[in-house]
């Protein structure tokens, strides 16, 4: 897996390689957790080989909510399964007060402590 994105209804996990699409539209074989810890089950999925992925729909998720995905049994087109290191991830959405608060706050305060240095010290 190298990527998973979520919407209010639908999960999307992208693997780097392309899939057996039997094994990546069983629905036995995804394990969709939001917040992680509770259990979803998706109603449909969807391979698509084009981009590597499988669409995970008919789910319902609480808006800033993390989702995790754990796929098992799902072998690539030429036979070899995923690695259980490889076989997990977590979707988070960002937000930007988030960002706000995390960088642009202290920032803020960095520049704004550098400002009254600089005014103490004659240059």
């Amino acid at each position: 897996m190298t990527d998973v994105k979520a919407t209010r209804t639908s999960v999307s996990v992208t693997f780097s390689r392309d899939m057996n699409p039997a094994g990546a539209e069983r629905l036995e074989n995804c394990t969709v957790e939001s917040p992680p810890g509770t259990i979803r089950s998706p109603k449909t999925a969807a391979y698509n080989a084009a981009n590597h992925a499988t669409l995970l729909s008919g789910l319902s998720f609480e808006p800033g909510a993390p989702v995790k995905v754990t796929v098992k049994q799902v072998t690539d087109t030429g036979g070899a399964k995923i690695n259980a290191r490889h076989n997990s991830a977590t979707f988070r959405e960002i937000r930007n007060w988030r960002y706000l608060v995390g960088f642009g706050v202290p920032s803020l305060l960095f520049a704004g402590l550098g400002v009254v240095w600089f005014s103490w010290k004659d240059l």
